[in-house]
């Protein structure tokens, strides 16, 4: 495994529209709700909030848009807090009490969102962690953590205010030092935390990039202005205690869970199931309430597809957040099953090793860019229906929707790829073409492994040496930290 280190790597991670599924009597319709208090749940195959991702990797991502669940572009949300009450989908009384059982895609292999970003962790750390700011349904800025925040005359300083009575399980505040903690170890790995600290007055995660002022407030001291600072929290860092987050490295795994967020974890049996119980002191700013509505989340591992449409219909299974485009016409068929298409939809992404010939060179990142079709490399997400194709990185539809450089989006041309390859060649002469680079994709997604044979071919027809591998999903997360 660590020779991989030293190998070309190409890693490919791509995601189908989640579409939520649930039994459709009246008490299970509203029970999927309850775990979207605590968090809009992440689609099984997508990558977390702020995985490590380069702007050229961005540039490169196709985008599934669900076409029957589209937002109006509207202007981007100002920096202020503010808290909206999501409108729900089922209609009625809201039903309290009950397990709900919550079927997840892939194996979790660890509870540690920084140390991994594999979606099922960061899924089920949304239930156990407190996050600062989440976005809502409609795709805008959702306040969870914050009292206030106030931005300085010169837009170089922002002062935030933590809200009162914050706790974790244990009994102990949650604090200013707390949150310091858990967003340096944050920082430390995470894309979006690097971007933002990258602008702050020492350029890193220091005390004088974010002062302590007392127990709950703080400050960012920024070199340049950032008016998305605030935004910059969406989903994470999730709050951890300061002794455990500032003394466990984010490279290294943090088994130790104490909770901040709606849930505590009862029991954990691996590679099966998690038992929770609601927090009794927790209490949310986020969509549908301020209170979990359930006795018991119980969240299970079903990798297979079958398994699941099966456990649905018999109504084992409540809920799925992810559900396969192979199966998407058998629930639509089923009688008892209802589905939700997530507004404004998720991105599929393609990871390049960007330290480490080939992708170290923008040349090599462009000829892929220019010899990618897009409708063939989203076919396999299942019907046109959970899809379209969208230029635009932070997603169409959604308040920052642009269409800057679209360009470059789907252009399917591959003299133009070649030739970009040639001139990738003849500026690293010592890069020797015949040494394969590694494409990773894996078998636990079906669509993942279409996609990643579509671009291991593409990648050859480009001119260069290709190893495909297809480990099972929990593998090729390791290998792709590796």
């Amino acid at each position: 495994m660590k020779a991989l280190k030293y190998l070309p790597f190409l890693a490919v991670f791509v995601l189908v529209a989640a579409v939520a599924c649930s039994a459709a009597d009246p008490t299970a319709q509203q029970q999927p709700q309850a775990p979207a208090a605590a968090a809009p749940a992440v689609g099984a195959g997508q990558a977390a909030p702020g995985a490590p991702q380069s702007p050229a990797q961005a540039a490169m991502a196709p985008t599934v848009i669900p076409v029957i669940a589209k937002t109006q572009a509207e202007a981007a949300p100002i920096p202020k807090p503010e808290v909206r009450i999501i409108p729900k989908a089922p209609v009625g009384e809201i039903k309290k009490g009950g397990t709900l059982v919550w079927a997840l895609a892939a194996s979790v292999k660890a509870l540690d969102p920084v140390w991994t970003t594999a979606s099922v962790t960061f899924s089920l750390s949304e239930q156990l962690y407190d996050t600062t700011m989440r976005l809502a349904p409609d795709s805008r800025l959702q306040n969870n953590l914050f009292d206030s925040w106030e931005v300085g005359d010169d837009q170089l300083s922002w002062t935030f205010k933590l809200r009162e009575g914050l706790t974790f399980e244990d009994g102990d505040a949650l604090t200013t030092d707390d949150f310091i903690a858990s967003t340096f170890r944050w920082a430390d790995r995470i894309t979006d935390g690097k971007a933002l600290f990258l602008r702050t007055v020492d350029g890193n995660h220091s005390e004088k990039s974010l002062e302590k002022v007392d127990d709950r407030t703080f400050i960012f001291h920024l070199k340049e202005p950032y008016p998305i600072t605030s935004l910059a929290f969406t989903g994470a860092p999730f709050m951890m205690k300061a002794e455990i987050a500032g003394t466990v490295p984010a490279w290294d795994r943090i088994d130790e869970v104490v909770e901040s967020g709606p849930w505590k974890l009862d029991n954990w049996t691996p590679s099966y199931r998690f038992d929770l119980s609601p927090r009794m002191n927790w209490s949310g700013l986020v969509p549908e309430g301020e209170n979990v509505l359930l006795d018991k989340l119980q969240i299970i591992e079903v990798p297979d597809q079958t398994t699941l449409l099966a456990g649905l219909k018999t109504k084992q299974i409540d809920y799925s957040n992810f559900i396969d485009g192979s199966i998407f016409e058998s629930i639509k068929e089923s009688k008892n099953l209802e589905f939700w298409v997530l507004p404004g939809g998720n991105t599929a992404v393609m990871l390049f090793n960007f330290r480490n010939l080939p992708f170290s060179n923008l040349k090599a990142r462009q000829a892929m860019q220019a010899a990618m079709n897009m409708e063939e490399l989203l076919a396999p997400e299942g019907p046109k229906e959970l899809w379209s194709l969208c230029p635009a990185i932070f997603l169409c539809g959604t308040p920052n929707d642009s269409q800057v450089r679209a360009d470059l989006y789907d252009q399917r041309d591959m003299e133009k790829a070649r030739r970009l390859y040639q001139e990738f060649l003849a500026e690293e002469p010592n890069w020797d073409p015949n040494t394969a680079v590694v494409v990773l994709g894996n078998t636990s997604y079906s669509a993942m492994r279409d996609q990643s044979l579509i671009n291991a071919e593409t990648m050859r027809q480009i001119g260069f040496k290709v190893d495909h591998q297809l480990p099972d999903w929990a593998t090729a997360v390791t290998l792709r930290q590796d």
